[in-house]
């Protein structure tokens, strides 16, 4: 699925329906992330499924939400995040999993295609987003190295300066020398 195009219907459906459900109550506010928002932000590129953030204070409440959104899908996918929607799958992410997390779905920017709106994550949140996921295979590191420069074009260095101390001390799985270390690659 092309992330700028994916089939057409399918993000169009996807954003639809998580709009109804957010209307109706059903979910919090919610915001894409991952390669659909880079695709959006940036160039289009090939990607399997579709990432949201969505708003939750607790796990409950996201096992609520998750419910929701699986009962007009096809069901929960096996990774237990994700669920499938118009022959799309799509991951949702809630936003207590790290302050990274919250704060990319506070700060998120609305958008609209085709007449619908939805939320991107802001280039700089994805920044930190990509170099927290930075894979270990040097293939996949290059990817993300690539897709963090690229999202640095549309914002100041300053900016993501400031967001990667910010999160270096604060999120798991990656130490903040790390964190560091990545950004340093990317403005190499």
């Amino acid at each position: 699925m092309s992330a700028q195009n994916p089939s057409g219907v399918s993000l169009l459906g996807v954003i639809r329906t998580l709009n109804q459900l957010q209307q109706d109550g059903a979910i919090g506010e919610w915001a894409i992330f991952g390669s659909v928002a880079y695709s959006l932000w940036t160039e289009p590129i090939t990607t399997g499924d579709v990432d949201v953030l969505i708003s939750v204070e607790n796990d409950l409440e996201y096992a609520r939400q998750l419910s929701a959104v699986a009962g007009v899908g096809s069901g929960f996918a096996a990774s237990g995040f994700g669920v499938e929607l118009h022959g799309t799958r799509v991951e949702l992410l809630p936003s207590t999993l790290s302050q990274l997390y919250a704060d990319a779905l506070r700060n998120a920017a609305p958008h609209t295609i085709k007449g619908e709106t939805v939320r991107l994550v802001t280039p700089p949140y994805l920044i930190v987003m990509a170099l927290v996921a930075w894979r270990s295979d040097p293939t996949r590191g290059v990817y993300d190295e690539q897709r963090a420069r690229r999202l640095l074009l549309l914002t100041t260095r300053e900016t993501a300066e400031r967001l990667v101390e910010r999160y270096a001390d604060r999120t798991p799985g990656v130490t903040p020398q790390r964190l560091r270390e990545r950004f340093a690659r990317v403005l190499a």
